[in-house]
């Protein structure tokens, strides 16, 4: 009796099964079931397929994704593939976009003096190498030793950088927010426009900002040459094809006209025809009580260039040189009432605001213009050397700008004092005989 009901019991079971009301077992061989080992919304993420289906990789967390939690593209219409994301039938990205993540060294670059990889998106990934004591060249270690790491500093991409002792960048000394950085350091003008010009520098075109300063690297130029902010296709083939003066020195310009590098400093000397020579015999002023490096350096330079290569004169024996005031550098003017000393021209040491300027009494001498100045056209002494141009005076006006002396007319106006601005000549003073 037992066995008959054992017999009914199993016949039972074996129909229920067979009708699919119980299954031999769950779990490995369900391809419906769970997702297996992919992530939940806010775990880690490298890529948009490890995480569950409906979610993307953003930010390296696993989130929800919009365009499928919306119902829309869901269900029977088939929009969307997979457990990627990705938009079925093979269709390009739309504006926006996430980047997803497929190589985590798709170049390697020099990053706080070792060597990084970055990925595919242009994120930095993780170090790559290590260079101790050697220093980070062009994304490898170079034998130069790092003994400085912040030997220098310099403006990148619009706020103060350190330089190392082997010249590579190492990391941001100083942010400089909206203002914009120069010489190395923060300066109060806005970046408006970070590619305000393109001009060559270092064989490559290159961005500047609206305050002049160097921003981004625009263009690599490769073995083709960079002229008037673009690339040539003039070959370099002599780097020092020619010599002229620049700011004081020599330098060397390559065979497609270009500046390339520094060929002689000059120091205390000037540059003339394309070489350094001697800066002169001082000249004495008996009226002023003042003297003047005569003749003076042959170059235009900028305001703070200026300064830097007066202060660091050594002419005659004397170390005091020093940029003239407005009141100096008027002391020099000739045959011109309104701006001489004394003259109605109002600007002076005591008076340095824009309102002190008055356009009749401060513009050109006379209404015929330009040279008619009683030394060879000049409004100076007739004992002056030099170019008859403007020169700088250290007064600074309105803003950032300074006053100067243009002595061919003898008219004192302003110009501006930012960094490459190389208006104007320079001529040293000091105070005894």
């Amino acid at each position: 009796m037992e066995t008959k009901r054992l017999g009914v019991l199993v016949l039972l079971v074996g129909l229920l099964i067979a009708a699919g009301l119980f299954t031999a077992c769950s779990g490995d061989d369900d391809e419906g079931g769970g997702n297996g080992d992919l992530n939940r919304e806010g775990e880690s993420c490298t890529k948009t397929s490890d995480c569950e289906n409906n979610l993307r990789c953003v930010d390296q967390k696993c989130v929800q994704d919009e365009e499928s939690s919306d119902g829309d593209d869901s269900g029977a219409d088939g929009d969307n593939t997979g457990t990627d994301g990705d938009i079925a039938g093979g269709d390009e990205p739309v504006d926006g976009e996430i980047c997803e993540v497929t190589n985590n060294c798709a170049s390697k670059q020099c990053y706080n003096g070792d060597v990084w990889c970055y990925d595919n998106c242009g994120e930095l990934d993780h170090k790559d190498e290590d260079c101790g004591s050697d220093s980070c060249s062009g994304g490898e270690c170079s034998g130069c030793q790092v003994t400085n790491n912040c030997a220098s500093k310099q403006c990148y991409n619009g706020d103060v950088w350190c330089y190392d002792n082997c010249g590579e960048l190492d990391y941001k000394d100083e942010d400089c927010g909206s203002d914009s950085c120069s010489g190395g350091e923060c300066s109060g003008c806005q970046v408006t426009n970070n590619c305000a010009s393109k001009q060559c520098y270092n064989g490559d075109v290159w961005c500047y900002d609206n305050c002049g300063e160097l921003d981004h690297k625009d263009e690599d130029c490769g073995s083709d040459s960079c002229s008037g902010g673009e690339c040539s296709g003039c070959q370099v083939t002599n780097n020092c094809a020619s010599k002229q003066c620049y700011n004081g020195d020599v330098w060397c310009y390559d065979n497609c006209g270009e500046l390339d590098h520094k060929d002689e400093d000059c120091g205390s000397d000037r540059c003339s025809s394309d070489s350094c020579q001697s800066s002169g015999e001082p000249w004495y002023d008996s009226a002023s009580g003042l003297t003047w490096q005569n003749p003076p350096a042959d170059n235009l330079v900028d305001w703070q260039d200026a300064i830097d290569y007066c202060n660091d004169l050594n002419l005659d024996g004397h170390s005091d040189w020093r940029l003239p005031s407005i009141s100096e550098l008027r002391s020099l003017i000739r045959g011109c009432p309104g701006t001489v000393t004394g003259g109605a021209c109002g600007v002076t040491d005591s008076c340095t605001d824009d309102s002190c300027y008055d356009n009749a009494a401060c513009n050109y001498c006379d209404a015929n213009g330009f040279g008619n100045g009683p030394a060879d056209g000049c409004y100076w002494p007739d004992s002056m050397e030099g170019s008859c141009q403007s020169y700088w005076s250290s007064s600074p006006s309105y803003d950032n700008y300074v006053w100067f002396v243009f002595f061919y007319s003898a008219h004192v106006g302003g110009t501006s004092s930012r960094v490459g601005n190389s208006d104007c000549y320079v001529r040293c003073v000091r105070d005894a005989p």
